[in-house]
């Protein structure tokens, strides 16, 4: 984050296999997985091969587990999603296949967790630019100083090139996810725009200014 030695210290955590937990995108993640615009995957910062049609299922996989949140997931909530028309033993089976397959993707057996039939994506192995745009929100709304909020503000900016998932338009799962990331990135935008015109109008109207910052808090 420093920019002291990156690339020796990138080297460094692959070399010694050190895990991620909180850590920033300069992290050297095994996958990168953008969600907000079209979806992409990296493995070790190259695309993830086999994207064709008999990977769409897994990678749908992929996606409903972040647009969920990406932890303790359940099986049933997984395929009343994926598979509504189907149930009993053939949607866990078609659950369970999916699964492989998505493991066998990736190539690691440990970034996807199964524990008493919920799935969890190891943060340890994944940046997921959705989470990361969460965590800027959350430090931007907790924020009072307004230069604090600008610069939280621009990295959110950064962050979001497009909504969530817009190669999956018409996929319900992922519509409550949409809305609440562009949610919050009006709502700090918001809080920018007012205090950027309270300073400007200050002086004119110095309790209309103060409205407009507070209207927007």
């Amino acid at each position: 984050e420093e920019n002291i030695e990156p690339e020796y210290v990138r080297t460094l955590i692959r070399e010694r296999g050190l895990a991620a937990e909180g850590a920033s995108e300069a992290w050297p993640w095994t996958f990168r997985v953008h969600t907000l615009g079209n979806f992409r995957i990296l493995r070790h910062d190259e695309p993830l091969g086999g994207s064709g049609k008999a990977q769409r299922r897994p990678l749908e996989l992929l996606k409903l587990l972040v647009a969920y949140g990406g932890e303790q997931v359940s099986e049933s909530r997984i395929t009343d999603a994926l598979w509504p028309r189907i149930d009993g033993d053939s949607a866990h089976r078609s659950f369970t296949s999916t699964l492989h397959r998505l493991r066998k993707l990736l190539g690691e057996e440990r970034a996807i967790i199964l524990r008493e039939a919920k799935l969890t994506l190891d943060r340890r192995f994944f940046w997921v630019d959705a989470w990361a745009f969460d965590t800027l929100a959350a430090r931007a709304e907790a924020a009072a100083d307004p230069a604090a909020v600008e610069k939280l503000a621009e990295q959110m900016l950064s962050l979001y090139r497009g909504p969530f998932m817009t190669d999956d338009v018409d996929a319900s799962w992922c519509l409550q996810t949409r809305e609440r990331l562009r949610a919050r990135l009006a709502r700090t935008m918001g809080r920018v725009l007012a205090r950027s015109l309270h300073d400007k109008y200050a002086e004119v109207d110095p309790v209309a200014a103060q409205q407009a910052v507070l209207s927007n808090r």
